[in-house]
């Protein structure tokens, strides 16, 4: 059997981060691997 392999990129960014925390990044990471886990 022939497998296709894929490819993804993510592309995350700080928007406006007003507690400097990064945790909206850290997120969006985790969302985004278990998408293209999926």
């Amino acid at each position: 059997m022939n497998v296709d392999p894929r490819r993804a990129a993510i592309y995350l960014r700080i928007s406006q981060d007003r507690e400097n925390t990064r945790l909206g990044v850290d997120r969006h990471r985790e969302d985004a691997e278990a998408l293209i886990k999926a």
